[in-house]
C-alpha cells in the first residue's frame, strides 16, 4: 500500500513511536494523554505513507467526540490527494459530528483536489443513517464506496468516501480485529 490509515489504534502519548514504525513508511499519529496506567483509550488514528511519497499540510484534531488526521499526499509526483483518517466516537451525536466537520474539518479541505476519507464512522449504513450519508456525500462532493460488511456483527461501519471517479474497492478479513480492512485502489495519471 502507498497509504495506510488506522482508526482505533488505542495508542497514547506514552507509547514509544519507534515501536509502531512500519519499515519504509513515514507515520503520523494522533493520540492523547493516557488517562489511566491500566487502560488504553478505544480511539486514536494513524496515517502511514510510503517513504517515496511526500506529505504536506498535516493537521490533527481530537475533541472527545471525533478525531482525524488530514494530509496532502503526493504520490510519486504523479498524483496529489488529500487523505483524511477519521474516528467518530460511538457516543458522538449526529449534531456534534456535523459541528466538528463544519468547524474543524471543512476549513482544511482543498476544493478541486482528489479526496479520500476513510475510517470508522460508527454509523452502520446497513441500518440507514441516510442523513449522515447525505451530509458527507453532498458536503464533500464525494461518494461512499464500501458495499460489504466491515464488522463481525454484520454492520458496515468502516467507510471510504472519495471523489475519485475510477477505482476498485473491497473488504478484507482481519483475524486480529472484529473490524475488517477496507481498501481503495486507483490508476495514477499525471495531474
Amino acid at each position: 500500500s502507498d497509504v495506510i490509515g488506522f482508526s482505533e489504534t488505542r495508542l497514547t502519548s506514552a507509547d514509544v513511536a519507534e515501536n509502531y514504525q512500519l519499515q519504509g513508511y513515514t507515520p503520523v499519529f494522533n493520540h492523547e494523554e493516557r488517562d489511566s496506567l491500566n487502560t488504553r483509550p478505544y480511539h486514536g488514528t494513524a496515517l502511514y505513507v510510503k517513504n517515496d511519497h511526500s506529505i504536506t499540510n498535516i493537521s490533527k484534531f481530537n475533541n472527545g467526540f471525533m478525531e482525524f488526521i488530514i494530509a496532502n499526499v503526493h504520490l510519486h509526483q504523479i498524483k496529489s490527494l488529500q487523505i483524511v483518517v477519521v474516528y467518530k466516537y460511538p457516543s458522538c451525536s449526529f449534531g456534534n459530528f456535523k459541528d466538528c466537520v463544519e468547524n474543524h474539518l471543512k476549513p482544511l479541505i482543498q476544493n478541486q483536489r482528489d479526496l479520500v476519507f476513510l475510517g470508522d464512522f460508527n454509523y452502520d449504513l446497513f441500518a440507514g443513517h441516510t442523513d449522515f450519508l447525505s451530509f458527507m456525500e453532498t458536503g464533500f462532493n464525494c461518494k461512499q464506496i464500501v458495499t460489504k460488511t466491515t464488522h463481525d456483527s454484520g454492520s458496515k461501519l468502516d467507510l471510504i468516501f472519495t471523489n475519485i471517479s475510477s477505482y476498485k474497492t473491497d473488504v478484507i478479513e482481519a483475524y486480529w480485529s472484529d473490524h475488517k480492512m477496507v481498501y481503495l485502489t486507483f490508476e495514477m495519471t499525471r495531474y
